[in-house]
């Protein structure tokens, strides 16, 4: 039996708390780094940022439930963590004496992950281009899996796979 590190839960949940704890960290840092042509460029470019990387968040936390449960109860669940967050983000960067708390902040972290996590259960494209395993081992064994479809277990995901 493999260790929790390789359970399929693990992964997922793992990303959603890698992005957590680098939202947190730049958060307690005195400035986000930004090339300073975007912030000419682009107006409210902070909004922007809050809207992508919160997005990126919900995509990951719905993500990392179960393929059943992604569908409404996930969707709500992955919203309502990435909002969550984000509030109690603007909360940790107004203990930061040269940070402030935003609501226009909040507002894009929570938009980013509406739109985000709305792109990925109405947007078949843009779901199974996430869902692309980036190995081909991984890619071949998903798609023999899928031919198998649980009808004869263990044995005939097996002989196809050798």
């Amino acid at each position: 039996m493999g260790s929790k590190f390789e359970s399929d839960s693990f992964r997922r949940w793992f990303w959603v708390w890698a992005l957590i704890a680098v939202i947190t960290a730049a958060s307690a840092a005195p400035a986000a780094p930004v090339a300073p042509d975007a912030t000419r460029l682009i107006p409210h470019f902070d909004k922007v940022v809050h809207f992508f990387v919160f997005g990126l968040l919900a995509t990951l936390a719905l993500r990392a439930f179960s393929p059943a449960s992604r569908r409404w109860l996930g969707a709500a669940v992955a919203i309502a963590l990435t909002s969550a967050f984000g509030l109690a983000d603007e909360f940790h960067q107004s203990t930061n004496p040269v940070r402030h708390f935003s609501w226009f902040d909040w507002v894009a972290d929570t938009v980013g992950g509406l739109v985000a996590v709305g792109a990925y259960l109405g947007w078949p494209a843009y779901r199974r281009t996430l869902e692309w395993p980036l190995f081909r081992a991984d890619r071949e064994t998903r798609e023999i899996a899928a031919e198998c479809d649980g009808t004869h277990g263990a044995a005939a995901f097996e002989a196809k796979r050798r």
